[in-house]
């Protein structure tokens, strides 16, 4: 075989390589340090992975059941909480009008230049507004529960807020109780804990509803 026919086939064979390589783009750096790619004639995307709601099939029950239990664990706690915190708060109060009297007197020790009758108006005044606060509360506790939507947490968490800030204000009637602020406070950080869980478990492929 002459020169010229082995340079011809090693030309050819070396253009045949060239075409079998996989043709992939380039990507250029600017001066100004961005980036530029530049592909081949013909070349194609490739098509991206499917997403993870679409390919749920395999691991949405196991999942969805884990964050099923996780959240009924604690949602069994945050019911047993507001229970205790009923029968705790129900039982100061029915003390705090039994021992009125008492109360009553040390208060007009701190307040002397009101009148007995003017103390005893707003004693009664914050003490129904209490009640109103705790009626209020507490429903909306129970329904966050019975609902399972993070709209009826946040506004439970926001009630259970004023409820804390409540309990300063109660302080100048003699009526801070240490032990309700705490369990107040226990509840809107655990209202607002369960209402990111929820989140998440309604974010998951299982929980979705149908599409139309």
């Amino acid at each position: 075989m002459s020169t010229d026919g082995r340079l011809e086939g090693g030309l050819r064979a070396e253009s045949t390589s060239d075409d079998q390589k996989p043709q992939v783009p380039v990507f250029l750096q600017n001066p100004d340090g961005t980036f530029a790619e530049g592909v081949p004639p013909g070349y194609k995307e490739k098509t991206p992975p499917q997403s993870p709601r679409g390919m749920a099939s395999w691991w949405d029950e196991s999942l969805a059941d884990e964050f099923e239990q996780i959240y009924s664990r604690h949602e069994k706690l945050f019911l047993s909480l507001l229970l205790m915190q009923l029968i705790i708060e129900v039982t100061f109060n029915v003390m705090y009008v039994f021992y009125a009297k008492y109360s009553m007197q040390e208060v007009a020790e701190v307040y002397r230049h009101f009148p007995e009758k003017t103390l005893w108006i707003m004693f009664w005044v914050m003490f129904g507004f209490e009640l109103a606060f705790c009626v209020v509360y507490y429903t909306f506790g129970f329904l966050a529960i019975a609902k399972n939507r993070p709209s009826y947490y946040r506004y439970f968490s926001n009630i259970a807020l004023v409820g804390i800030l409540s309990q300063v204000l109660l302080a100048y009637m003699n009526k801070f109780n240490l032990l309700v602020f705490f369990l107040r406070l226990m509840a809107y950080i655990y209202a607002k804990f369960l209402r990111n869980l929820l989140q998440s478990v309604l974010l998951l492929p299982a929980m979705q509803p149908p599409l139309a």
